[in-house]
């Protein structure tokens, strides 16, 4: 079952490589949230990018990839599916869990974009 968008608009993803941001299913008081990369993202390439924007490689498991960004948050990413969990860290207070998923996405998107815009990344992206 898919649980309902987060956002009471449709949201609109930052990339068309990213889908929209859920609450996970297995989400607990607000700590895991979920999108979806698109089929064309190269893991090796979009992993090196979130490395050098400063996350730090947790898990390099074949089929899964586990970062973790100094302010405490990781995203965990399923290679086969493209499914990407954001967790964010327990000493985020729950009324602002949402908003911290939300700029973390953001920041994901904005990071596709830049990999697919003008200045593409041939690298990240196989369009």
């Amino acid at each position: 079952m898919t649980s309902p968008p987060i956002l009471s608009e449709p949201p609109r993803a930052a990339s068309s490589s990213l889908s929209a941001l859920e609450r996970d299913s297995g989400c607990c008081r607000d700590l895991n949230w979920r999108c979806q990369l698109g089929p064309e993202i190269r893991p090796e390439a979009l992993e090196r990018r979130l490395v050098a924007a400063g996350y730090d490689s947790r898990c390099r498991h074949p089929a899964l990839r586990v970062l973790r960004h100094p302010s405490g948050h990781e995203l965990a990413w399923v290679l086969a599916s493209g499914r990407v969990q954001i967790r964010i860290p327990l000493g985020v207070d729950v009324d602002h869990r949402p908003a911290a998923a939300r700029r973390i996405h953001a920041a994901l998107g904005e990071l596709l974009s830049q990999a697919s815009g003008p200045d593409q990344d041939p690298e990240v992206t196989t369009r």
